[in-house]
């Protein structure tokens, strides 16, 4: 082959090169081979996951009964919360009987990690 035709070549294989190439790459953008198949079947608008069928209203039913026993326990919650902060929590070693330690109990009054002081 000569010179001038060889050019002719390039220029002719050059854009269809680029073009399939580029092509391929964009192919490949669309095609992730990490994420999952499609699935082969469509459920019905109203079937749930677990085979079961609901209507809108059914599950807003069961949504606001969710919420209300959700906003019960929190309220549970709550009064545990104050209940314990009405109480003060007893020192160790001490029993709430009376103000004597418990037995085998440390009676030293508590030492402070930075200074080393009680």
């Amino acid at each position: 082959m000569s010179t001038p035709q060889r050019s002719w070549a390039a220029l002719v294989l050059l854009p269809a090169t680029v073009g399939l190439f580029g092509g391929t790459l964009a192919w490949a953008g669309a095609h992730d081979p990490g994420a999952a198949p499609l699935p082969t079947t469509i459920s019905p608008a109203g079937s749930l996951p677990g085979g079961e069928s609901g209507t809108a209203d059914e599950d807003l039913a069961e949504l606001a009964g969710r919420i209300s026993e959700a906003r019960e326990r929190i309220e549970t919650l709550r009064a545990t919360l104050e209940d314990r902060s009405v109480t003060p929590a007893l020192p160790a070693g001490r029993t709430g009987t009376g103000t004597t330690p418990a037995a085998g109990a440390d009676t030293a009054p508590p030492v402070d990690a930075t200074t080393g002081a009680s």
